[in-house]
This record gives C-alpha cells, structure tokens and sequence, in this order.
C-alpha cells in the first residue's frame, strides 16, 4: 500500500548559492548630446533596414530548422551612439531591452542593446519607422519627426545576436561545469499568454530532447 508524505518529509532540491554581483543601477540621463548626422540619412536608413531585413532572416531560418516559431523570439540588437534610447525603445516600439552595454569612447557615450520585440506587428512599425526616416517625413507617427531623425541618426547597426552573447555573466566567467550533469538556467521571453508559453516551452523541451539524442543514440529511456 503507498504511503502518503507530507510535503517536509520529501526532499529538496540542492542549490548552490550564486556568486554575490553588484547590480548594475541604470540612470536616465536627462540630457544628451544630439547623434552624429550620417552623410546621406537616405543611405543610412536602407543600410539599417538591410541590415532588420538579413538578421530576421538569419533568425528565422535557424530556429525553423531547430523547430522553434521564429515569430515569438524576435530579438534584435542595437549599436546606439551618445543617445539613451532605451526609453523610446520599450515605451514607443513595444519592445523590451534584454540585454544593455554602455562604454565610452573619446568623451562620447556607445550603447548597446539586446531587444526583444513583442510580436510582429511590433516590428513592423519599427520598419515603417525606418522608411518614414528615409524619406524625411515630418509628421509623427509611432515617433515625431525630431524623436524619429535623432533615434536613427544615433542608430548604427542591427544583427542577430551572436552564441557568446547568448551565455550568461557566470557561464562566460566559469565555462561549462566538467562534471556529467550540471542544472542551467535557460531564460525564454513570455509570448504573451498562457497557451503560447505552453507551446514555446514545448517546442524548447523538444530541441532539448532532439539534440540529446542525436548525440547519445545509444540511450534508452
């Protein structure tokens, strides 16, 4: 006959206290300088808008072929000169910055962002965004036009993110444990509702088994 226990008597889950870090504190600079102007703002924003274009591209070909709906980790990452823009990010574009890099440079502020927009339609209006810079369109749409000219003035380059900048502070500093079996911590973007989270985890359960197995054909559950 099974024996019911209660819940103290079951035992826990050992975890290893992580490292002590300091928190970065984010401060919103009120003021800025204005961004450099590019040569030909025409020129710059069909550079930036080829640039969206082959790092959609990579992303969803990547993760089509591991399985993955493309269509919910839109991530994108910013190369931002002398401007905060993350503000403007996550309050205009519906987006959410995941990841942010500061340096400076000859007395001139570089940040760099990892973004996440929130779906398709999110994405679309930054692109449409790109095409109202490149024509010098003066009226407001997601941005006003002065918002708009200084955001992709300021705005270098947008790529994929690459597989190092994926790894986490600890797993750059320490590597893969050398042990057979080790916990990792995997952070998704919530899609935005329960049925979609369900789905997204599913679909990451089922590369994780895909990849294990290809690799330990031998192994039997």
């Amino acid at each position: 006959m099974a024996v019911e226990k209660n819940a103290g008597d079951l035992d826990h889950i050992e975890f290893q206290r992580e490292p002590t870090r300091q928190p970065e504190i984010r401060r919103r600079s009120p003021f800025g300088q204005a961004p450099p102007r590019p040569t030909s703002r025409p020129t710059h924003a069909q550079d930036v808008a080829h640039q969206t274009t082959d790092a959609l591209n990579l992303v969803t070909a990547s993760r089509q072929a591991s399985g993955v709906d493309p269509s919910m980790l839109l991530v994108l990452e910013f190369d931002s000169i002398t401007k905060d823009l993350r503000d403007q990010l996550e309050e205009r574009f519906d987006a959410v910055v995941v990841d942010e890099q500061r340096r400076k440079v000859n007395d001139q502020n570089h940040f760099r962002y990892v973004v996440q927009f929130s779906d398709r339609n999110a994405l679309t209006r930054f692109e449409q965004e790109i095409e109202h810079y490149r024509n010098e369109n003066q009226t407001t749409s997601t941005l006003p036009y002065g918002a708009r000219r200084d955001f992709f003035d300021a705005l270098q380059h947008t790529r994929a993110v690459s597989r190092d900048e994926r790894e986490g502070q600890r797993l750059k500093e320490e590597g893969i444990p050398n042990s057979s079996s080790f916990y990792l911590d995997v952070d998704l973007w919530h899609p935005g509702n329960a049925n979609a989270a369900q789905q997204l985890r599913q679909e990451i359960r089922n590369l994780c088994q895909t990849r294990f197995f290809f690799m330990y054909p031998w192994y039997k559950p």
